[in-house]
């Protein structure tokens, strides 16, 4: 997979890998069957594998702990989870744990790692994509909590 990490009009890097936020954004934009075409590849059936084919625009931004990207000491509480509102973003594991607060009851917390949650906006415009995904990152709140506030910014 060929992955570019633009920074403005600029390409900053240029990576062959599917990490996570890559995958996030990339794989959910796509309507096909993915592990179909993985195992195609892995048996050389390249022709008989339906390729992956891009149905909209996906953004995805990372809620980080203040100290990423290193990894946290932290395990604090993320609040908002519970009472989400409807966003349209979707919003996907990184580095959460639940556990049983004896003041609190049920709760998701950091769990020690610098990406917390990634929050993806799917649509059938750049703008539109990237609307949903702020939205859905202004929601979990957590001490230290930090995004970058400029992606896909120079586009809209």
């Amino acid at each position: 997979f060929m992955y570019l990490g633009f920074m403005g009009r600029n390409v900053l890097e240029c990576n062959c890998r599917l990490g996570d936020t890559e995958a996030q954004s990339a794989l959910l934009a796509t309507d096909g069957d993915f592990f179909e075409l993985c195992l195609a590849a892995a048996r050389r059936e390249f022709r008989t594998a339906r390729p992956l084919v891009q149905s909209g625009h996906a953004v995805c931004i990372v809620l980080a702990s203040a100290e990423y990207p290193e990894s946290s000491d932290r395990d604090d509480i993320i609040r908002g989870l519970d009472e989400m509102p409807e966003t349209g973003a979707i919003l996907l594991d990184c580095g959460t744990r639940e556990a049983d607060d004896p003041e609190e009851g049920r709760t998701f917390r950091t769990n020690r790692r610098g990406r917390v949650l990634n929050s993806v906006g799917l649509a059938l415009t750049l703008e539109e994509a990237r609307r949903i995904a702020y939205a859905g990152a202004a929601i979990p709140q957590f001490p230290g909590m930090k995004y970058r506030r400029d992606i896909y910014a120079a586009l809209v």
